[in-house]
């Protein structure tokens, strides 16, 4: 909802893979309809600013079914996607969710339970995708040398947090905004 608040610019594409938990939903009297969503899938969605302001998506999205976004293939799977649908001259991948530093990251409780993505995986699943501006870990514990190596080679830079990061995760409308703002700048300063 943050991302679709952001002004909309048709140069700078803004796309989601995401799933919602319904053991979270269901803890505030929430099914997927709360959501915009008919179920729980993975869906992959482009935030192009249209369609009636409601929690969850505004637009059409891309029902993939119920996919363990704790698989390296599945975060491959999506930047392939992302980069064949939407190229662009940069590309910056945002990945919000729990983070354990070396532990791993990225939890999927509806395919995976409680388990995180190895941080080995991580390499796994960047290698083949292609070059990558900047990558931003929007989760807990993920600033430490070991995740420094293991994306060594994969992004030009790396955003993260040595401590916790707070529940709402990054202010995305204003990220958003800003990108829109200063699209032909170099990564480095983004």
């Amino acid at each position: 909802d943050e991302m679709e608040a952001a002004g909309f610019d048709p140069d700078v594409k803004v796309v989601v893979q995401a799933e919602f938990s319904p053991e979270e939903l269901r803890r505030v009297g929430c099914d997927a309809t709360c959501i915009n969503r008919p179920n729980f899938n993975t869906f992959r969605y482009a935030v192009r600013g249209e369609g009636a302001s409601v929690p969850g998506p505004n637009g059409p999205v891309e029902d993939i079914g119920n996919r363990n976004m704790t698989d390296p293939a599945q975060l491959t799977e999506f930047v392939d996607w992302a980069k064949t649908n939407y190229p662009a001259t940069h590309y910056a991948l945002i990945l919000w969710n729990h983070g354990g530093g070396y532990v791993g990251l990225l939890q999927d409780i509806t395919s995976a339970g409680h388990g995180l993505m190895a941080l080995d995986a991580l390499p796994t699943a960047l290698a083949s995708v292609g070059k990558i501006d900047l990558l931003d870990f929007d989760m807990c514990l993920m600033g430490g040398y070991e995740t420094l190596v293991k994306v060594q080679g994969l992004a030009d830079y790396a955003v993260f947090s040595e401590e916790v990061v707070p529940g709402e995760g990054n202010p995305y409308t204003q990220i958003i905004d800003a990108l829109q703002a200063t699209s032909d700048s170099d990564p480095r300063q983004i």
